[in-house]
């Protein structure tokens, strides 16, 4: 089989973990310090002390590496769907889910991120597709379907899952993110992410969810 590179490789031979650890660091951070543009999968085989033909072994193009790199953050936060369970009460779980958004928005990668994607974007409008789908909108999906799952599962009623996973997410970010992409705030005290969630997750139960039982309307 012939891979990007124009090299042949192994059908079928295992990928090595510690290589593709090797290689999603250091592809975040060329795409980091030099942006994507001007990050090459040489760059970064060579960061990584690999062959490129080791690089394209484990992702077939640039923009795959990229989105694993977001997807990877996702996850790091447990923010995908494996990371939600229905069974769990809808406010715990909201309120976890809240403060780890936070966390991820504050992380410096994440913020360095959205500072490339403003810089990029009008040369490679596809870069903001790639990271849409794998973190922002992926994560939606991930609460989208726990809040549909989570009602089947308790009795309440979300009407909209989508939606109410968007509104959610919206709360929670607030006013952080600008002021994180104008290095107006580098972190956010603990204190405050705790009483900022607890108020958004308040603000969501009264507009989005509703017990047949106690509210026929």
């Amino acid at each position: 089989m012939i891979n990007k590179a124009g090299t042949a490789s192994r059908v079928g031979r295992p990928k090595s973990d510690s290589k593709h650890a090797a290689i999603m660091r250091a592809a975040t951070g060329c795409f980091m310090s030099v942006g994507y543009e001007r990050t090459s999968m040489d760059a970064i085989a060579s960061a990584a002390g690999v062959s490129k033909q080791t690089v394209y072994s484990h992702f077939a193009n640039k923009d795959e590496l990229f989105r694993e790199c977001i997807l990877r953050k996702v996850r790091l936060y447990g923010l995908d769907m494996k990371s939600f369970r229905a069974d769990e009460p809808l406010e715990q779980v909201l309120t976890t889910t809240g403060r780890r958004f936070l966390d991820l928005l504050c992380d410096p990668d994440v913020v360095s991120m959205y500072r490339l994607l403003i810089g990029e974007t009008t040369a490679f409008p596809k870069l903001a597709t790639s990271f849409w789908e794998t973190g922002p909108q992926a994560t939606m999906d991930a609460i989208a379907a726990f809040l549909v799952a989570s009602a089947e599962t308790q009795g309440h009623c979300i009407e909209h899952a989508q939606q109410a996973a968007s509104d959610f997410l919206c709360l929670v970010e607030g006013h952080y993110m600008k002021r994180l992409l104008m290095r107006h705030l580098d972190d956010i005290e603990d204190a405050e992410k705790q009483q900022h969630v607890a108020r958004c997750v308040d603000q969501f139960l009264r507009l989005h969810v509703r017990n047949p039982t106690t509210d026929p309307s």
